[in-house]
């Protein structure tokens, strides 16, 4: 699949993931399993990045939620000392969505074109909109590389086959 400045590449070998996307929302870590993830990460020293649901529709909620349902020793080893991206809906949730693509490492087609930039990010509202839907319900972790189209591609990898069946089925639909 394919998005302006954005290739999306569902190889079977994807190469090794340089970030985890933890999506935080009202079901974040309502089970252990998302905790065993990010503490993988971090001991893999992957890139967490962070994007903070606001849509009430899709289970945004406060910040201040994460500290209460966040295992203390998470916290306490610094997952939040970065700043996670807030997702809002409506007319910013293209902007929201082109800033998170950004944290993960894509860049536009052409550096510096602001043309690009508002074509990627209105991609992205169009088509990345239906696969993140899909998977920002899980509480399991996503990783995710990004390049900038010469050469280098964004790949997306799930860690469980619940998880990939939905990558997959969306993927049909973008």
């Amino acid at each position: 699949t394919t998005f302006a400045g954005l290739t999306v590449s569902t190889a079977e070998a994807p190469g090794p993931a340089t970030h985890m996307l933890l999506y935080l929302n009202e079901d974040s870590f309502s089970d252990a399993r998302l905790a065993d993830q990010v503490q993988q990460a971090r001991k893999d020293k992957l890139k967490i990045v962070m994007a903070h649901e606001n849509d009430p529709d899709l289970g945004g909620c406060l910040f201040s939620r994460f500290f209460e349902v966040t295992p203390q020793e998470l916290i306490a080893d610094g997952l939040y000392k970065d700043l996670a991206r807030s997702c809002f809906p409506g007319r910013h949730h293209p902007v929201s969505l082109a800033l998170l693509a950004k944290d993960l490492g894509a860049t536009p087609a052409r550096s510096g074109s602001v043309a690009s930039m508002s074509r990627l990010s209105a991609s992205i509202a169009e088509h990345g909109s239906r696969l993140f839907l899909k998977i920002s319900r899980r509480s399991s972790a996503t990783t995710t590389t990004a390049g900038d189209g010469s050469g280098g591609e964004a790949t997306v990898s799930v860690d469980s086959v619940e998880a990939a069946a939905s990558a997959e089925a969306a993927q049909e639909h973008v």
